[in-house]
């Protein structure tokens, strides 16, 4: 099973974005949590919802913040009487499609969903039969010790 984000649901969250728009911001979202957390669109069950999840987070906020990740500006000018303030914000809104937080979790969801069981066998092998009449280590036959 696959990641599946549709422009449906990022509109849920109340962003108004053109289906075009959100299958190339959720595309590169997809690609992004791939190269920050190798193995993310191969999860399944709960570690998949989760991963779609923060990535539908980081999609809706960049939506939010206008889809262009360029610089915003803000200015306003309020005059009272003789006193004039003047208030100008700049500001990046994006530099990276995911907090380091979300890439650290996508990180956990992937490391967890790699973890396997597995045994490791501790008994020694034999090479050869003991012969029988010695303590084990201290048998010295043709190849040297009986174990």
């Amino acid at each position: 099973m696959a990641l599946d984000i549709t422009a449906g649901q990022v509109r849920e969250y109340g962003v108004e974005i053109t289906d075009a728009a959100a299958e190339l911001m959720i595309g590169d979202a997809i690609a992004l949590a791939e190269a920050a957390a190798p193995g993310v669109t191969e999860l399944t069950g709960q570690k998949l919802r989760a991963a779609e999840a923060i990535i539908r987070g980081a999609v809706v906020r960049w939506a939010e913040s206008g889809g262009n990740g360029g610089v915003t500006q803000e200015q306003g000018t309020d005059v009272l009487g003789p006193f004039t303030h003047t208030t100008s914000q700049s500001y990046s809104t994006r530099k990276s499609m995911y907090f380091p937080s979300e890439e650290r979790a996508l990180q956990k969801l992937v490391a967890a969903d790699e973890h396997r069981v597995f045994a490791v066998d501790l008994a020694p092998t034999l090479t050869h039969r003991p012969c029988g009449t010695c303590v084990p280590g201290t048998c010295l036959n043709r190849e040297g010790v009986c174990w």
